[in-house]
């Protein structure tokens, strides 16, 4: 409450959003309706790509993979997802249609009177306003290394499903890189997505921990930055460090860490 001036908006993780459905929606609609700022959920689908322990899947995972479908809600919750198991273009369609429709309707949730009170007490609010969009829809996403991987082809084919929904809602895709700015061939990503009409996207470096990084690495991160700045698309971080926030002065335009991040 006391920091509201310094942020613009937030980032709901989808198990958050999904376990806690009215807290969530009582604390945004207060949020957003005090401080007039946006708000928008986070698939967080690389998680279903990763190992974990699945003999005692957590409930907030169990009702991701309901909301996603497909693959998730099967084998995801099993062992790790494979790009084979998005082979069929049907599956790609249905998860990124399942995936932005619980972002679209979000908004529309029933409210729980006690949590809504317990909102607006804590944001010092007496009246609601109805909660709004979503300031942008995040498609499903992977973690990919480079543009000739499997998973980068299944990222692209989630971007243009979910342009070609023709909602009236940016799309602004988030790139998770599993070695960012190392091995990646950054350029050819760019052409994908403006030939894609993205003008927007967050870049997830993953496990980057940038006080570790070499020079080399630092400056081929900034020049990535200035490079899609300079294609006239706005670049965001998320989960980034100290660097990222200093990128503003090479062209990022926003950054973001996510609800309960460091905790």
């Amino acid at each position: 409450r006391e920091h509201s001036e310094k942020y613009d908006g937030v980032i709901i993780p989808l198990s958050i959003a999904t376990s806690f459905p009215t807290g969530t929606y009582g604390f945004v609609r207060a949020l957003c309706s005090k401080h007039d700022h946006k708000y928008a959920i986070d698939p967080r689908t690389p998680l279903f790509q990763r190992d974990w322990d699945r003999k005692n899947v957590r409930p907030p995972h169990e009702k991701m993979a309901e909301i996603m479908g497909g693959p998730f809600k099967g084998k995801g919750l099993t062992s790790k997802l494979e790009p084979s198991d998005f082979s069929k273009k049907s599956t790609l369609n249905q998860i990124t249609k399942n995936c932005l429709d619980f972002q679209m309707d979000f908004k529309a949730r029933k409210e729980d009177v006690r949590k809504i009170n317990k909102y607006k007490e804590m944001l010092g609010i007496k009246k609601l306003d109805n909660l709004d969009n979503p300031q942008f829809l995040i498609p499903p996403y992977f973690l990919f290394e480079t543009p000739s991987d499997e998973w980068y082809k299944i990222n692209i084919n989630c971007i243009q499903q979910a342009i070609e929904m023709n909602l009236d809602v940016p799309i602004q895709p988030i790139l998770h890189f599993k070695n960012w700015p190392n091995s990646t061939n950054w350029q050819e990503i760019l052409k994908s997505l403006t030939e894609s009409n993205i003008s927007s996207c967050w870049l997830y470096a993953d496990n980057y921990k940038e006080h570790e990084q070499d020079l080399p690495s630092l400056k081929r991160y900034r020049e990535a930055v200035k490079d899609t700045d300079s294609k006239g698309m706005k670049p965001f971080v998320l989960f980034g460090g100290y660097y990222a926030i200093l990128m503003r002065y090479f062209g990022l335009l926003g950054f973001a860490n996510g609800i309960g991040y460091g905790e």
